[in-house]
C-alpha cells in the first residue's frame, strides 16, 4: 500500500513520547570520546572513552586524526566530528540532537550502489567536508553548510527547518533532491541554480519511496495521521505588543498542545505570565523580550487517537524605536513659508509620521510644516516609536497699519504687512508680503525702496511708487496680483526728442495711454530696424524698449523733464526677450529694464555676454544709452548721443539738452537701451539683478554717485573737444580678466557714424572702450584714431582717472605728425588738424625712455618764472611761437600767438591761482609747465 507524506496539507503532530524519551535521556547524557586506533569500528566498546558502544544518551566527540566506521545501526545524542566518520551501506545513524562537522572533520555516507540513512533531530552543521552521496538524510532542525556539502541526484535531503549554505549536486539541480518542508523556512543556497529549485513548503514529490515518506512523517511530524494541520505563520511583534499564533486542523474533536524550540529541542508549553492558550487553536505571547527572537512555535494535535506535529512559525521580535529626538526647529520665513525640524535617534531607515515620510539614516529633516503643533512617531518595518516631544511651528508675523500705528511693530522682512489705511513712506521698509486693502492708498515716496520677499497684492491704483522710488522682490519669482502706479521722470527733452522707455508693469495700459499727447506716428521699437508701433492697441511687452517722442505741447527750445507714469501689475521674476541676427553687419535690439527698481548692469552683462554668459551668450556686452543731447538736424540725430557702458566702465557724451555724465553700474527703472546682438536666442533679466540703490536719475546716475568697479581696474577717460563744443570720450583701462585682444563685456565697439570722434584700436576695429591685460606695464603703448569734420584747433585731454593713473603714473600723448610728446597730466594737448579721419597720428604711452626725439630735453632749456605780477617765459634755443594758459580744470584762460621770440612776458592775470602753461615752439614742439601765479 502506498504511503502519504503528511506535510502542510496533511500533517500530524505527536512526538510527546519522543520528547519524553529525549527528556529522560538528557538527564543521563554523557560525553563519550573516540580513543581507538586510526581506523576503528564504531561498535567496539574499547574504542570509546566510556568503554561503551555509543547510545542515545552519549554526546560523542571524534577528535582530529581519528577515523570511525559505522558498520551497524547506531545512535547518539550529539556528535562533534573533528576526525573522519564513514557510514557503511545499509546503515542507519540517528542523532537525537545536533551533528556538527568541524573544520577538520569529514563526514561520508556510502558511495557506489550502497545506501545509508541519517536522521538528525537537531541541527546539522557542516564546517568541514560532508558527502551525502546517494543516501537519505532527514533533519528535523536546520541544515547549515558554510562549506560545500555534496549530494548525488539519487539522494534525498529533507529538512524541517532552514537550509543555508553551499551545495554541490552531481547530476541534479536541487528539485527532487533537497526539500525544505516548512513554508516559513529560510532557504539560501549557493549556487543560485540550486537555490532557485528549492522552495520552502514544497512537499515530497509522488515519486519518492514510501520508506522515505514514512521516515519524514516520523521525524518531521511525529506520525502519519489521517488529518491535516494548517501551517503556522511567522509572527512579528514589537516590544510591548502581544504575539498571536493560530492553527487549524481537519481532525475531529482535536486537542492541542503548543510547543517551543528555543534552540535546544521541542518542549511543551504551559500557561503562565508569558504564554496563554497553549491548549487551544490560538496561543498568545505577552511580555515577549528580545531574547525570544527566533523562537519556533508549533502545535502538536491529537485527533482520532493519532498525534502529529505541524510546521512551525517563528517569533520575530523587533525592539520598538525610541522616541525621536527633536533637534533644530526652523520657523517659517518669507522665502520658505513653512517650517522644518530635524529629528535624530531614528532607526537606520523607516517612516516618520505624520506625513508618511520615508527616510534613510538615523536622522532626517521634516520639511513643509504649516503652523501648528506636531509630535512625531518613527517606524521601522514593523514597530512604531513613542511620540516625540511637541514641535511648535509658529505662523509668520503680521503687522497692520491702521492710519496711526502698526499692530505688531514696524514692517520687517519677517512680517506680512497689511495696509488698512492710507500710508506715506518716510524711509525704506521691508516686508515678507505686502497687501493693500480696497480703498486704501499707499505711497512709496521718492528715493525710498519697498523690499518684499513674496507677493504684492493691491487693488487698482492703490500702491503708488513716486519717481525714483523702488520695488524689490528678492526671493519671489511668481506673478503679482493687483495694480501699482510707477511714476518716472525723463531726462530734460524738447519737442523733437525721443526717450527710450521700458515699462516696469504689465497689463492693459497701451502706449497711447502712457503718452496720450504724442503723435501716433512717433512710437517705435527696434529689432535690427525701426518698426512703427500701433500705440492705441499695443501694450508694453516685458523687457522691450520703446522710442517715444516728446508729447505735443513740449517746448521746442527749453528742455524740460516729462512726468510719466506706468500703470499695471509690477513685473517680477525671470523675463526673457528674443534677439536675432539681422541682415546688417551689426545687429541691435532696443530692450530695457523691466522692473520697478534699478538693475545691476554688470550682472545683466555677465548673464548674457557672448562666451561667458551664465544664462545666454547672445550680446557683445556693451550697452548703449540714448542721451538726446542734440536736436534733430537734417532729419537725423547724432549717434554721438549714445553713451556707452560695459564691465570696464562708461563713457560720457557732449553737453546738450539731455545727459552728459557717463553711465555707471546701475540702470534705473523705465530705462531703455540698445544691445549688440551676436547670436540668435534670448537676453534674460532676473530678480537677482535688481537693486534698491541708484534709481534716482533717468538714463544716467548722478555724478555724485561713485561706481566702485567689481574688477581690479586702472582707467583713464580721454576727451576730444573743439571750439564748436563737439565732444567725444573714450575709456582706456587695464582690467582684471582682460586680454590685449577683444574681450566681450569689457571692450566696447565704436557705435555710429559721428563726425567728431576719438577711438582706440584692437586690430583694425575702432573702440570707445578698450580693456587691456594686467599687470600694467609702463612700456605699453595705445594707438589712437580720430575723425573730425571741422578743421582747426582740437584738444585731447584727460577727463578723470583711477587706479595707478590717479597716482604718480605719467600719461603722455605722442603726436607722431609733429614728433612731439606731451604730458597729459600736466595739461590738455591742443593741436591743429584738417577735417577727416586720422588713424596714425597719436599714441598714448607711459614713459619717455624710448621716445628718442629729444622733446623732453627742452624742459631744461625752457624756463618759466613769476615776479611783479608777471609770467616770464624764456627759451634758450628755439623761438617761442605760441603760449596757452589753462586753469587746473583744463579751461583756457589766456592765449598768445605768433610770438616769434625767445622771451615772452604775460601780465594782467588774476593772481593767487595755479596755472598750466602750454608753450609751443617755432619747430612745433610743445612744453607744459605748472606754476603758481
Amino acid at each position: 500500500m502506498n504511503k502519504t507524506l503528511h506535510t502542510s496539507k496533511n500533517k500530524a503532530v505527536s512526538i510527546s513520547l519522543l520528547l519524553l524519551v529525549l527528556g529522560s535521556l538528557n538527564a543521563f547524557s554523557q560525553t563519550n570520546t573516540f580513543t581507538g586506533t586510526v581506523n576503528s569500528n564504531w561498535n567496539t566498546a574499547m574504542n570509546w572513552s566510556l568503554l561503551a558502544v555509543p547510545t542515545a544518551i552519549h554526546d560523542l566527540v571524534i577528535p582530529s586524526g581519528k577515523s570511525v566506521i559505522v558498520n551497524a545501526d547506531a545512535s547518539a545524542k550529539t556528535i562533534s566530528l573533528s576526525g573522519n566518520l564513514t557510514m557503511n551501506s545499509g546503515i542507519k545513524l540517528t542523532v537525537n540532537g545536533n551533528l556538527t562537522v568541524n573544520a577538520t572533520g569529514n563526514f561520508t555516507m556510502p558511495g557506489g550502489s550502497g545506501l545509508a540513512t541519517l536522521v538528525v533531530y537537531g541541527n546539522f552543521m557542516n564546517n568541514g567536508l560532508t558527502d551525502f552521496w546517494k543516501s537519505t538524510v532527514v533533519i528535523l532542525g536546520d541544515l547549515i553548510s558554510p562549506l560545500t556539502s555534496s549530494l548525488q541526484n539519487q539522494g534525498n535531503i529533507v529538512v524541517g527547518g532552514n537550509i543555508i549554505g553551499s551545495f554541490a549536486i552531481t547530476g541534479g539541480s536541487g528539485a527532487g533532491q533537497i526539500y525544505a518542508l516548512n513554508p516559513n523556512a529560510t532557504v539560501t543556497i549557493t549556487p543560485a541554480s540550486i537555490d532557485n529549485n528549492v522552495t520552502p513548503g514544497t512537499p515530497l514529490s509522488g515519486s519518492e519511496s514510501n520508506a522515505l515518506i514514512d521516515l519524514v512523517n516520523q521525524v518531521i511530524y511525529g506520525a502519519s495521521c489521517p488529518f491535516a494541520i494548517s501551517d503556522v505563520a511567522n509572527v512579528t511583534i514589537c516590544s510591548g505588543n502581544i504575539a498571536v499564533f493560530t492553527v487549524s486542523t481537519t481532525g475531529t474533536l482535536p486537542t492541542y498542545q503548543w510547543q517551543v524550540n528555543s534552540g535546544s529541542g521541542w518542549l511543551d508549553l504551559a500557561n503562565d505570565a508569558v504564554y496563554a492558550g497553549v491548549s487551544t487553536p490560538t496561543m498568545t505571547i505577552a511580555n515577549a523580550s528580545i531574547t525570544m527572537d527566533g523562537y519556533r512555535y508549533r502545535a502538536s494535535i491529537t485527533a482520532a487517537s493519532c498525534t502529529k506535529n505541524g510546521n512551525y512559525g517563528k517569533l520575530i521580535f523587533t525592539v520598538a524605536p525610541t522616541a525621536p529626538i527633536v533637534g533644530a526647529i526652523t520657523q517659517p520665513a518669507c522665502v520658505v513659508s513653512t517650517g522644518s525640524v530635524v529629528l535624530s535617534g531614528l532607526p537606520a531607515s523607516g517612516i516618520v509620521n505624520p506625513g508618511n515620510i520615508t527616510y534613510v539614516g538615523t536622522s532626517c529633516t521634516i520639511n513643509n510644516l504649516n503652523p501648528g503643533t506636531y509630535s512625531f512617531i518613527a517606524s521601522n518595518t514593523t514597530c512604531a516609536s513613542p511620540a516625540s516631544a511637541n514641535v511648535v511651528i509658529n505662523p509668520i508675523l503680521t503687522t497692520i497699519w491702521n492710519g496711526s500705528s502698526w499692530s505688531n511693530g514696524a514692517p520687517a522682512a519677517d512680517k506680512n504687512v497689511i495696509f488698512s489705511a492710507n500710508y506715506s513712506s518716510s524711509a525704506n521698509f521691508d516686508a515678507c508680503s505686502c497687501s493693500v486693502n480696497s480703498g486704501v492708498n499707499v505711497t512709496v515716496n521718492s528715493g525710498h525702496t519697498l523690499t518684499v520677499s513674496n507677493a504684492i497684492t493691491a487693488t487698482s491704483g492703490s500702491l503708488i511708487f513716486e519717481n525714483n522710488a523702488s520695488l524689490i522682490q528678492s526671493g519671489y519669482t511668481g506673478i503679482n496680483t493687483g495694480i501699482i502706479i510707477a511714476k518716472r521722470n525723463s531726462a530734460p527733452v524738447i519737442l523733437s526728442d525721443y526717450t527710450y522707455w521700458s515699462s516696469p508693469t504689465s497689463g492693459s495700459q497701451t502706449l497711447l495711454n502712457f503718452s496720450p499727447n504724442t503723435a501716433a506716428s512717433n512710437f517705435f521699437t527696434y529689432h535690427n530696424a525701426w518698426t512703427y508701433s500701433a500705440p492705441a492697441t499695443d501694450t508694453f511687452t516685458k523687457g522691450l524698449g520703446y522710442a517715444i517722442i516728446a508729447p505735443i505741447g513740449t517746448s521746442t527750445t527749453v528742455p524740460a523733464s516729462l512726468a510719466q507714469q506706468f500703470t499695471g501689475v509690477p513685473n517680477n521674476g525671470n523675463i526673457d526677450v528674443t534677439v536675432a541676427l539681422g541682415p546688417n553687419p551689426i545687429s541691435n535690439r532696443l530692450i530695457g529694464n523691466p522692473y520697478p527698481s534699478a538693475i545691476d548692469a554688470d550682472a545683466f552683462i555677465n548673464a548674457n555676454v557672448i562666451g561667458t554668459g551664465s544664462i545666454n551668450k547672445t550680446i557683445s556686452g556693451t550697452l548703449y544709452f540714448w542721451t538726446h543731447n542734440h536736436s534733430l538736424s537734417g532729419n537725423n540725430y547724432l549717434s554721438s548721443d549714445y553713451a556707452t557702458y560695459n564691465l570696464s566702465g562708461g563713457t560720457a557724451v557732449a553737453s546738450g539738452t539731455g545727459n552728459t555724465g557717463a553711465p555707471i553700474r546701475y540702470i534705473p527703472s523705465g530705462q531703455g537701451f540698445f544691445v549688440h546682438t551676436v547670436a540668435n536666442g534670448n537676453v534674460s533679466f532676473t530678480n537677482t539683478m535688481r537693486t534698491g540703490t541708484s534709481n534716482t536719475n533717468f538714463y544716467k546716475t548722478s555724478n555724485s554717485i561713485t561706481a566702485v568697479p567689481t574688477l581690479e581696474s586702472h582707467r583713464m577717460w580721454l576727451n576730444l573737444t573743439n571750439s564748436t563744443s563737439s565732444f567725444s570720450q573714450i575709456l582706456l583701462g587695464y582690467i582684471e580678466t582682460a586680454t590685449d585682444d577683444a574681450n566681450p563685456g569689457l571692450d566696447g565697439l565704436y557705435y555710429g557714424a559721428d563726425q567728431h570722434v576719438l577711438y582706440s584700436f584692437i586690430g583694425t576695429e575702432a573702440y570707445t572702450i578698450q580693456a587691456k591685460a594686467l599687470p600694467f606695464a609702463n612700456s605699453d603703448v595705445v594707438p589712437l584714431g580720430y575723425k573730425i569734420n571741422v578743421a582747426g584747433a582740437t584738444t585731447i585731454s584727460l577727463d578723470h582717472l583711477d587706479g595707478v593713473f590717479a597716482g604718480n603714473q605719467n600719461i603722455y600723448l605722442d603726436d607722431q605728425l609733429l614728433n612731439v610728446t606731451h604730458d597729459l597730466k600736466a595739461a590738455p594737448y591742443t593741436f591743429t588738424s584738417q577735417a577727416g579721419t586720422f588713424n596714425n597720428r597719436f599714441v598714448v604711452r607711459y614713459t619717455t625712455e624710448t621716445l628718442g626725439n629729444g622733446g623732453f630735453d627742452l624742459h631744461n632749456k625752457v624756463t618759466v618764472a613769476t615776479g611783479k605780477n608777471q609770467i616770464i617765459i624764456k627759451s634758450e634755443s628755439t623761438a617761442i611761437d605760441q603760449v596757452i594758459l589753462f586753469d587746473v580744470l583744463g579751461r583756457k584762460i589766456h592765449e598768445n600767438k605768433k610770438i616769434n621770440n625767445n622771451e615772452f612776458q604775460i601780465s594782467g592775470l588774476l593772481t593767487h591761482q595755479t596755472v598750466i602753461a602750454q608753450i609751443i615752439l617755432a619747430d612745433g614742439q610743445v612744453i607744459a609747465k605748472k606754476l603758481v601765479y
